[in-house]
């Protein structure tokens, strides 16, 4: 068997050509992953929901409520300025 000698342009010519060639043909298949779904809500329709584990609640509902009107500002419009 007689080895051919390659010249370094020969060389990154003919892998930069199979390189090319493969990124086309893979950047061009269809697969699962890339296909869009049949109706987008059924793509999301596990994402909203996420499996948590139960937690005990160590507060009231009272004092949840009170709470949440405090997060949200409501309590501090409702009152009077100082004068």
């Amino acid at each position: 068997m007689e080895r051919k000698e390659m010249s370094r342009r020969e060389f990154v010519k003919a892998t930069g050509a199979t390189a090319a060639t493969g990124a086309v043909f893979l950047l061009g298949a269809e697969s699962a992953m890339r296909a869009a779904p049949a109706d987008e809500k059924d793509a999301l329709k596990g994402w909203g929901n996420p499996w948590r584990p139960p937690f005990p609640q160590r507060l009231s509902d009272g004092t949840r409520v009170l709470a949440h009107r405090a997060i949200s500002g409501e309590h501090g419009r409702g009152l009077i300025p100082a004068p």
